[in-house]
């Protein structure tokens, strides 16, 4: 009889010791699952009582400069150009462009390889030259640059092929060996000698090994 009041006494403790760890993980937010294989390991985001946390979460990287093909809408096209630029605007060449180039709530194609970029669309406003232009534009060049920023950009998928390190806040610095997958990015991207981003998102894959979900 005293055995076995030892034994119910030590599974009593038990029990309480492994609720004491649940109640842990959920109190501090975050839970690590690795599949039965090892091949992924989910970092998601848990608020008390086991409900899936809502919102967007902080990112932000440096990566090799990848050759990157974007869909746009109402974004801020910055582009820093270390040549001489010939730009169509509205249909006219114009050559010897120096300075920024600054299109507000530019809306098209933007192809980035390098230090290349390549852009066909309009804006509500263009600054050429120093020049003020108001109203809908129709924009296009290719030219290389020394710095290229788009800002506001919205992507329901961003993925990026590239060599670098990601930081998600508050879940961890990621380095990334061959390529990253964002879901529902809200930020900006810079190109000069590397790639930065900065924003927000709702998921985070690093092709990795093993691979790494964060969401």
């Amino acid at each position: 009889m005293p055995h076995e009041r030892k034994r119910r006494m030590s599974k009593t403790r038990r029990d309480i010791t492994l609720l004491a760890v649940v109640f842990s993980l959920f109190v501090v937010g975050y839970i690590a699952v690795s599949t039965g294989d090892g091949e992924l390991i989910n970092t998601a985001a848990i608020s008390p009582l086991g409900e899936p946390a809502s919102g967007l979460f902080q990112v932000s990287g440096e990566l090799t400069i990848p050759e990157i093909s974007l869909d746009v809408d109402d974004v801020t096209l910055v582009i820093i150009s270390n040549d001489q630029a010939v730009i169509s605007l509205n249909g006219l060449e114009v050559d010897h462009v120096q300075g920024p180039l600054v299109f507000q709530g530019y809306e098209g194609e933007i192809n980035v390889e390098g230090n290349h970029v390549s852009f066909d669309g309009s804006a509500r406003s263009a600054v050429v030259d120093q020049v003020a232009i108001n109203g809908n534009v129709a924009v296009s060049s290719a030219m290389d640059f020394e710095q290229l920023e788009i800002g506001d950009l919205k992507q329901k998928r961003l993925s990026i092929t590239g060599t670098g390190t990601l930081e998600v806040v508050g879940r961890g610095t990621f380095t990334v060996s061959d390529a990253v997958d964002i879901r529902l990015f809200d930020g900006t991207l810079t190109f000069a000698d590397m790639m930065t981003l900065k924003g927000k998102a709702e998921k985070v894959v690093v092709e990795s090994e093993p691979k790494i979900s964060v969401e």
